[in-house]
């Protein structure tokens, strides 16, 4: 991330997160927005974060917010402890990681729901049991336990033990792909972004896919801190308004989705708990109802 060009690329699975801190009762904001693995950096970022905040504030959210970027989690995990924020668009990995660590409280989820691909070059019979002591690229991999405890874990529809790929986590899909044709890796796992645009590249082409994850929700709109106060549900609320208007819709197309829509508890539920390996989720403090309409 971090051009024009980058943001069109969308949430990567892998992992977003935008982050909103400050004083909420006076509807002074901050947010950062996070994506692993991601190139760029805030200052290339100011221009899209700019469009966003203003639109958030038109479509009726809290005005004046100022944003910052980070391509590593462990920049966000700072932020968040340090500025304390209330609301957040975290990727589905972030969240499911440290929902107990930060409270989260989700509002909503984004549309539509996408897929994982891992896609190996042609004609060399690769099968994903195939794969152990073999190198893995791909960006994804830079939320391992995403990877491992739901892309391929107990649960998902073919489990794979990654523990036993050489993993190489990816800043970029392009390099990756071309590794993987000329056979210095044996597979690329690809986001569905990544995975739209494989046969654009010449390298791209010359790779199959071997395995489809189920679809999956990129992104999901959290309240921190095991409250949930009238601000982060004002910004959930204008977030799921944005595409009613021409300026939304294209910022959230810019962002690689159609929308924001309320939570398929359903499949939060047990994701978390594959997640979780089977565990019963962590208690945390009672909060009121959560979910935006």
């Amino acid at each position: 991330m971090g051009t024009a060009r980058s943001y069109r690329s969308g949430f990567a699975t892998c992992g977003a997160v935008l982050v909103l801190c400050g004083s909420l009762g006076a509807q002074s904001l901050d947010f950062v927005i996070v994506q692993p693995g991601y190139p760029g950096s805030t200052d290339e970022a100011s221009g899209f974060i700019g469009e966003l905040s203003r639109a958030l504030a038109g479509s009726g959210g809290p005005r004046g917010l100022k944003g910052r970027y980070h391509n590593q989690a462990a920049a966000a995990i700072e932020s968040i402890e340090t500025a304390r924020p209330r609301v957040a668009i975290v990727s589905l990995g972030f969240y499911l990681g440290q929902r107990s660590r930060f409270r989260f409280e989700p509002l909503l989820e984004s549309r539509p729901l996408e897929r994982f691909y891992l896609a190996a070059k042609k004609g060399e019979g690769s099968k994903l049991d195939g794969l152990k002591g073999q190198s893995v690229a791909g960006t994804p991999l830079q939320e391992m336990d995403l990877v491992a405890r739901i892309l391929f874990g107990a649960g998902s529809a073919a489990a794979a033990d990654v523990k036993l790929w050489k993993v190489e986590p990816s800043a970029g899909s392009s390099k990756a792909i071309r590794d993987t044709a000329r056979g210095k890796v044996k597979a690329v796992l690809l986001n569905e972004r990544e995975h739209r645009v494989l046969g654009a590249y010449s390298a791209g082409r010359e790779l199959e896919v071997i395995h489809t994850t189920e679809e999956l929700p990129t992104a999901l709109v959290v309240s921190l801190g095991g409250e949930e106060e009238k601000p982060a549900r004002a910004f959930a609320e204008a977030l799921r308004r944005l595409p009613e208007g021409d300026e939304g819709r294209k910022l959230v197309a810019t962002m690689g989705i159609e929308g924001f829509a309320p939570i398929d508890r359903e499949r939060l539920a047990k994701l978390q708990e594959r997640f979780d390996g089977g565990k019963p989720p962590p208690e945390k403090p009672p909060a009121g109802k959560s979910e935006v309409k």
